[in-house]
């Protein structure tokens, strides 16, 4: 038997929406919680060691960046089923407020509940510094708490750096998040240059026109590992030891940072199977997006290392 590992970013709590509906999330929960063995990111390592051995195959469920949605709609789905979770969280992020915000179980009327922003929308609020789209460090120690959910690392600032020096034309409106952390202040029709994750790669700035050194790349992609890991032990009282890298890029150079800053395990947003003997370091994920049929199809395929395999060669 093999494993596979789902990832999602938001929960909304009706349609029209960008990504995952309330309703959708509990129908897909339940249909795990029956015919599949959910697994912690702990457990599934054990199962990579070959310590754990699956009667039937293995799923582990995930969310990136640490949206307030995951406790006000996700959280309650999961108590009710009893499934466990990991939320990678990008510290820089998270709110500094006092506050726990109502959940679904807790209101006889969900519509007063605050519905998420697009994943765009929420990071630039971010960058201009609200935020309210994010989850509170007090709402994050409730749910490591409880027992279902891990709080591990995605990083501090989620953020991309120029990777290149020379330019690959002008700022649209569909991606300005991405632009707006590499270059604050950003306008509609200037001039941009490519992107990569700020963990992979040097920077480029071009107010300047100059690269940071390798060593100062270093330093910053190290610097910005362990200052995640110190954040988390400090507000939640648990070392995290697995990182989620943003936007799934990594390289030689951030496996090598990430071991040496504690993590023993890092994952992609490649979609694979997940089997005995992969690579702690870049373990493969599965989008949780689409509809019902869609997501039984992935599961199929991506909890059976033959079927992965000929499915992945036939969609080349």
């Amino acid at each position: 038997m093999s494993a596979y590992i789902l990832y999602y970013h938001r929960i909304y709590p009706a349609s029209p929406a960008p990504d995952v509906t309330l309703d959708l999330f509990e129908w897909q929960m339940k249909y795990l919680k029956k015919r599949y063995t959910i697994l912690s990111l702990d457990e599934l390592l054990a199962y990579i060691d070959g310590k754990v051995k699956l009667d039937r195959p293995g799923v582990a469920i995930t969310f990136d960046d640490g949206w307030f949605d995951n406790f006000v709609y996700a959280y309650p789905i999961l108590k009710k089923y009893n499934i466990k979770a990991t939320i990678f969280v990008s510290t820089g992020n998270i709110w500094d407020k006092r506050l726990v915000r109502k959940r679904i179980d807790e209101v006889a009327d969900i519509s007063i509940l605050d519905r998420p922003l697009t994943v765009a929308d929420g990071h630039l609020n971010a960058l201009a510094g609200d935020r309210s789209q994010f989850l509170t460090w007090d709402e994050l120690r409730e749910m490591q708490e409880s027992g279902l959910v891990s709080v591990q690392s995605h990083g501090v600032t989620h953020r991309k750096v120029f990777s290149d020096d020379k330019s690959s034309g002008i700022l649209k409106e569909d991606s300005r998040w991405v632009y707006s952390s590499p270059l604050p202040g950003v306008a509609l029709g200037e001039g941009i240059y490519p992107v990569k994750s700020g963990l992979v790669s040097r920077s480029f700035s071009p107010n300047v026109g100059s690269w940071e050194s390798d060593e100062e790349m270093e330093k910053r992609i190290m610097g910005e590992l362990a200052e995640s890991r110190d954040r988390i032990s400090t507000e939640i009282g648990v070392s995290p030891t697995h990182l989620c890298w943003p936007w799934g890029e990594y390289n030689e150079l951030s496996i090598e940072l990430a071991a040496k800053a504690g993590y023993s395990a890092c994952y992609t947003t490649e979609a694979g199977t997940v089997t005995v003997d992969s690579d702690r370091m870049a373990i493969p994920r599965v989008s949780s997006s689409g509809g019902k049929m869609k997501f039984i199809k992935r599961g199929l395929v991506y909890s059976n290392s033959t079927l992965s395999r000929v499915y992945r060669l036939f969609s080349r």
